[in-house]
């Protein structure tokens, strides 16, 4: 089955309780479906990259990561 989340923020951009359950979600349903999650895209990281078998596409404007050493 294909599988597309939708999140503000996700893996590794781990800010609160939301972020973390969508991720425990994709990472537990990609281990026998093909799942992809869209979410905001961040100066200095990748577009596109697959982390536990989750295919990660950023897209939108460049947002910079305000966290201290961010």
């Amino acid at each position: 089955m294909e599988i597309c989340m939708l999140s503000e923020l996700f893996h590794p951009f781990m800010l609160g309780g939301a972020e973390r359950r969508y991720y425990e979600i994709a990472k537990r349903l990609a281990r026998r479906n093909d799942v992809t999650v869209y979410s905001l895209r961040f100066y200095g990281h990748p577009r596109r990259e697959t982390t536990d078998g989750i295919e990660i596409i950023r897209v939108g404007a460049e947002h910079h990561d305000d966290r201290p050493g961010g």
